[in-house]
């Protein structure tokens, strides 16, 4: 190794920092370009977010409140605007404290997925397709609750193999991508 002076020393360390800096602020400049992309996504196929979910979904439960919908449709543009209205308060008109989460088959909340628009606790929410991201609408995790995400373990069950949890805080508008999961359950 060539010795190296404290003034070039000096220097590459600056410079490191400043490489640091640059690529650190991407994370928050992601969050801002799903957000606006979500929203543009939307009022390019004339879907209001505000409004109730398009009718170009498939709805395997009503009773679970579960949508399921295929990467382009307007259902996909409005589950995707749920997720971006949380981050925004000033756009969202929405009422109520419950909490909505999806999984996409895409990476950062896109390709198709499922969306639970009301969860409840203690209640594994299923899908038999591989998802790899996931994001939370309408608030965020309280203190005291734990967002458990599950995979097939290939025997059947879709919730077999315990993956990760996301706990407090994570907050409201938040899309994150994930390992290979099939199955999430919210508890206390």
């Amino acid at each position: 190794m060539l010795p190296i002076s404290a003034s070039k020393f000096a220097a590459l360390l600056i410079a490191s920092l400043a490489i640091t800096q640059v690529t650190a602020s991407p994370v928050a400049l992601a969050k801002e370009e799903f957000i606006n992309s979500a929203l543009a996504d939307a009022e390019a196929l004339g879907v209001d977010v505000n409004g109730p979910i398009p009718n170009d979904y498939t709805k395997y439960d009503p009773a679970e409140g579960r949508y399921e919908f295929a990467e382009g449709t307007k259902a996909a543009a409005w589950v995707r605007g749920q997720i971006a209205i949380s981050e925004r308060p000033d756009l969202d008109k929405r009422q109520g404290t419950s909490i909505g989460i999806g999984m996409w088959g895409g990476d950062w909340c896109t390709g198709g997925g499922v969306y639970w628009n009301d969860v409840i606790y203690n209640v594994a929410y299923v899908t038999p397709d591989l998802m790899y991201s996931t994001g939370i609408s309408r608030r965020g995790l309280r203190a005291n609750e734990h967002l458990d995400y599950s995979r097939s373990n290939g025997k059947g069950d879709l919730c077999g193999i315990y993956d990760h949890s996301a706990k407090p805080p994570v907050g409201v508008g938040s899309c994150w991508n994930t390992f290979v999961i099939n199955c999430f359950r919210l508890w206390i």
